[in-house]
């Protein structure tokens, strides 16, 4: 089975052009041949890093707890699949 998802983090103020832009991607998709032959060239399945080595990723997991007060709602559990820890 094949499946795509799109998503989009906007402010409120800018949410009407950031749904514009998205309905454009969705719509119509460039595959600009230099960057179709680019990635034919590229390793199939490069290894992603470890999520600890971006700062995207440390702050995806200790972010959540600190803003909605530690580990015992599901807005603030981690959701890489690791299970919370105990206060």
């Amino acid at each position: 089975m094949d499946r795509t998802s799109v998503s989009m983090f906007a402010l409120k103020a800018n949410l009407g052009p950031s749904l514009d832009l998205l309905a454009d991607i969705i719509e119509r998709p460039t595959f600009a041949p230099p960057e179709i032959e680019r990635l034919r060239g590229a390793d199939p399945s490069p290894a992603s890093p470890p999520e600890n080595a971006q700062p995207s990723g440390v702050a995806r997991r200790t972010l959540p707890p600190l803003l909605f007060g530690g580990t015992r709602i599901p807005m603030a559990c981690h959701c890489r699949g690791a299970a919370p820890k105990k206060e």
